[in-house]
């Protein structure tokens, strides 16, 4: 992959029954130290309709190996003090690039 191609990074996190509520809140607090790098363009979190227990975390790097940076990064030990003992599991995570994208007719308005 080249490094100087952005790319997203989705990260499922799936909550504790007990504790996804926590997690939402938590993940506000932790998204805003990935947005602190020089190396996010954007984070987002979004919480499942149909699955409550389920948030995707979805980042834009400026390459796979400055994200591979990061998480070498003391930072990265911060974010996950916001999110620890509240995953039911580890999360899942990988990139993506962009191959096509368009907006709809409701953005468009």
């Amino acid at each position: 992959m080249e490094s100087d191609v952005t790319v997203r990074e989705l990260a499922y996190l799936r909550g504790r029954g007990d504790s996804a509520d926590r997690l939402e809140s938590a993940l506000r607090e932790a998204i805003a130290v990935l947005a602190g790098s020089e190396a996010c363009v954007a984070v987002e979190v979004v919480r499942g309709v149909e699955d409550p227990l389920l948030f995707v975390l979805c980042v834009d790097w400026t390459s796979v190996e400055d994200h591979m940076d990061f998480r070498d990064s003391p930072a990265m030990a911060e974010y996950r003090s916001h999110v620890a003992g509240l995953l039911a599991g580890p999360p899942e995570f990988a990139h993506y690039r962009s191959t096509a994208a368009l907006a709809g007719s409701a953005a468009r308005g």
